[in-house]
């Protein structure tokens, strides 16, 4: 009975990370069909092997120590607590809540019991961290790698089936059109989960440290060999039936068939490694004596406070400043914009969620003599709604482009309006595209250590601490990127020449709608 606040009080505590995950996995539309929301699987696993704990243990409490612990945790619980009620669900402040909730589990279990006892929890321990989002520090140069080795798997995989291929960095050229690998295909959506299941797998089938790490590393390659398969037949399918079965309901078919061969795979490699099943027979844990009750009444009270702090954290304004934007900018602007004509075109629900924005636009601009620009505006109605920040030199390399050249120089509109932009030349084969774009915070432009902070897992702590000290250089948080992408014909600088072009008269347009970001 005197543990029972004890451990209610860590349930509060937990309930307030699955909060933040929830929200997030809610953000993330291209997962709420079941792959960000399947990961509640990996923390009703942990609570099943919790239940399957079977070697019964004579261990001896801990006190001074688990008290340590669960004060550290309840301390580093609260920053990240409060950061996420301003910023909303970030990676690392989940993963900041989660281990200090570890931390002060870890901790109970000492002044109950001691250093057996948790020796044999750690796994129910450790294993919710697997539902917790990989950072996109770790997963961009995973999925890199992911996809050069799924490119070539495929693109040698078709060629032995008698299919003509030529290879353009992710690209894949064949004779009835061009596949494009892309994140999908690449196996970055499934490696965390197949990682995770290979390591569950490893634990209930008692593999060992040895064999269990031997099972984790060849997972690896599994997602590779499934998600060459799976582009291997869409390419065969595109050939030898035909384009229109390899999108929608075929392609999620197969990507799902695919994702069962490779658990397949996984579980077949860990019965193969097993030593033996672990059987389920309940028993007790018991201490040679009784835990302390100062210990656990420090624990409570620190318990206690923790809960009530972040409570009252909860009704902390938020730190935010809207200019209140409002509409999507580029829904204002007129099709034609001195000799270019535009066209809207249908954005991707997932291109909206990868970028984490209120509004997005996107317009295709033609001169009537062959030249294409593509023009992206963006619009965040403040810091607090943006959960990462894309940057051009990682979005096109992922499809296959190098960076050739990049510069920065000032442009001037016609009706006076100077702006900082930042130019990229990417080549993939013969094809080269311009990129030009500025990306700003109210008045503020950004630098490039703007937008190498932005990048950071610690921004959203950056952000709030300058913005408690008062700090808002730009006058507002809403954020605006302007993004005009031109495949390059004729010569490089001819192509730089009318991408500047389309830059010149988009900014006008832009700053006519959003007012509060003019820099005049």
């Amino acid at each position: 009975m005197s543990h029972r606040p004890t451990w209610a009080m860590l349930i509060v505590a937990s309930g307030a990370v699955l909060y933040g995950l929830i929200r997030f996995w809610l953000g993330d539309l291209r997962e709420t069909t079941g792959e960000s929301f399947s990961r509640l699987l990996f923390i009703a696993a942990a609570i099943w092997t919790a239940n399957r704990i079977t070697r019964p243990t004579r261990d001896i409490p801990l006190p001074i120590l688990g008290v340590c612990l669960v004060i550290i945790g309840a301390i580093s619980f609260l920053p990240g607590w409060f950061v996420m009620l301003q910023v909303g669900p970030r990676q690392v402040l989940l993963w900041w809540q989660l281990v200090s909730v570890i931390i002060a589990a870890s901790g109970i279990i000492l002044v109950r019991y001691g250093v057996r006892t948790l020796r044999v929890y750690r796994f129910p321990l450790l294993f919710p961290l697997f539902a917790l989002p990989v950072p996109g520090r770790i997963m961009a140069p995973v999925q890199l790698v992911l996809q050069d080795a799924t490119t070539w798997l495929a693109a040698n995989g078709l060629s032995l089936c008698g299919v003509s291929v030529e290879r353009s960095g992710f690209v894949l050229a064949l004779p009835s059109g061009v596949l494009g690998v892309v994140e999908a295909c690449s196996g970055i959506r499934s490696v965390s989960a197949l990682v995770a299941i290979a390591v569950f797998m490893s634990h209930v089938r008692g593999l060992g440290i040895f064999r269990g790490l031997f099972a984790v590393f060849v997972s690896v390659p599994i997602i590779v060999f499934v998600n060459g398969l799976r582009v291997i037949g869409t390419g065969l399918t595109q050939e030898w039936i035909g384009k229109e079965y390899i999108d929608g309901v075929w392609h999620d078919t197969l990507g799902i068939a695919m994702v069962l061969l490779g658990l397949a795979l996984v579980s077949g490699l860990t019965a193969l490694l097993a030593a033996k099943l672990i059987e389920a027979a309940p028993s007790e844990i018991c201490a040679t004596r009784p835990p302390s009750r100062r210990a656990i009444t420090i624990v409570n009270i620190a318990l206690g406070v923790a809960i009530g702090a972040g409570v009252a954290l909860a009704f902390v304004p938020s730190f935010a400043k809207s200019a209140g934007g409002g509409d999507l900018p580029l829904a204002t602007l007129p099709p034609p914009i001195d000799r270019w004509t535009g066209k809207a075109k249908p954005i991707d629900p997932a291109v909206t969620t990868a970028l984490g924005c209120d509004t997005v636009g996107y317009r295709i601009y033609t001169d009537g003599i062959g030249n294409e620009a593509h023009v992206w505006v963006v619009y965040w109605s403040s810091a607090n709604a943006v959960r990462d920040y894309h940057h051009p030199d990682v979005c096109w390399p992922n499809r296959g482009y190098q960076l050739a050249s990049r510069w920065m120089e000032s442009v001037r509109s016609p009706a006076g309006r100077v702006v900082p932009v930042t130019f990229r030349e990417f080549t993939r084969g013969s094809d080269a595209q311009i990129v030009g774009y500025w990306t700003q915070e109210g008045r503020h432009f950004w630098t490039e250590a703007d937008e190498a902070e932005a990048r950071s897992p610690f921004f959203p702590i950056r952000w709030l601490v300058r913005r408690a000290n008062g700090e808002r250089p730009g006058g507002s948080d809403d954020r605006l990127t302007v993004l005009v992408a031109m495949p390059a014909l004729g010569t490089s600088q001819s192509s730089r020449t009318k991408t500047q072009d389309v830059m010149r008269h988009i900014m006008d347009e832009v700053y006519d709608a959003c007012p509060w970001a003019d820099p005049r």
